[in-house]
């Protein structure tokens, strides 16, 4: 009897550790080997976008616009990354399928304000000037304080020949700025965009000293910034070719930097020449614009 019991517990000890063995084993398969079978659809399409926004940093669009495009397949449900490459598709000049693909964005996120507006940027190159506006209506609505809506509204109103409409948008954008850099002046030091904004809106209200001024000011911020390097050259270049016409001066800073109320107004005749001049240089050199 005893012999009989002395084997049942030899087997049941053998049981155990079979059963122990195989449980290791499985516990070394999930754990050890499992991650190595394969990502996840969701981490290569994290992966391939993290890719694309490093090639698109680096101007490398074929290489972005590659990466985004295995990343939506991989994750479909993304809106930031179809907004991003909306943007690399834009920087090729692929405007249709750069509104497609704001418009995946837009079905996804119907609050995303900055597709909005990169929509409405290519809808504006495509010539369709009036539904670009009703984009920057649409990011607008969201964000009342979107700047780079604002001016490229104001832009497609004036390109549309609505120059009344044009101007009360450029002037909101002289409002909202000052407004922003009284009420957050530390915040306004270092956002370059707001100068390069109220830079130009201010030159498509002639107020040129006061646009320089302010793209200096965006410069300052970041010296490589490409839309006020590239409008302060343009600018100058205006102002130049009409044989450096004076400038109106104004009063010396108070307050912030940046907000200089003009001492004396010009006299209006003589700003219709620049006028023109600078309107002409502008419409050639910035007929198709580009927003990063």
């Amino acid at each position: 009897m005893a012999n009989i019991h002395k084997d049942q517990n030899n087997l049941l000890s053998m049981s155990t550790r079979r059963l122990s063995r195989v449980a290791m084993l499985v516990l070394v398969v999930v754990v050890f080997l499992q991650p190595a079978i394969a990502d996840t659809s969701f981490e290569v399409a994290i992966s391939m976008a993290q890719k694309g926004d490093i090639s698109y940093s680096e101007g490398l669009y074929a290489e972005a616009l590659a990466a985004y495009n295995d990343s939506v397949v991989q994750d479909p449900y993304n809106s930031v990354v179809w907004n991003k490459l909306g943007m690399t598709q834009s920087q090729l000049g692929q405007y249709t399928g750069a509104v497609e693909s704001f418009d995946h964005a837009l079905k996804l996120d119907p609050y995303f304000g900055k597709a909005w507006v990169n929509q409405g940027d290519a809808l504006t190159r495509q010539g369709k000037l009036e539904v670009g506006i009703g984009a920057y209506d649409r990011a607008n609505a969201i964000n009342p304080n979107d700047l780079r809506a604002l001016v490229n509204k104001g832009m497609n109103l004036q390109d549309l020949g609505k120059q009344d409409e044009a101007l009360r948008v450029f002037n909101e954008v002289i409002r909202i700025s000052d407004k922003e850099i009284r009420s957050h002046p530390n915040d306004a030091k270092f956002d370059a965009g707001l100068w390069t904004y109220r830079a130009l809106a201010f030159t498509k209200l002639g107020r040129y000293r006061e646009a320089l001024e302010s793209y200096d000011l965006a410069l300052s911020v970041d010296p490589k910034h490409i839309e006020a390097l590239k409008n302060k050259q343009a600018l100058l270049y205006a102002l130049d070719s009409v044989g450096n016409v004076s400038l109106p001066q104004t009063l010396p800073t108070t307050g912030v930097a940046g907000i200089r109320p003009t001492k004396k107004p010009a006299p209006v005749m003589s700003y219709i020449p620049v006028l023109g001049v600078v309107a002409l240089v502008l419409w050639s050199v910035y007929g198709k614009r580009r927003y990063p």
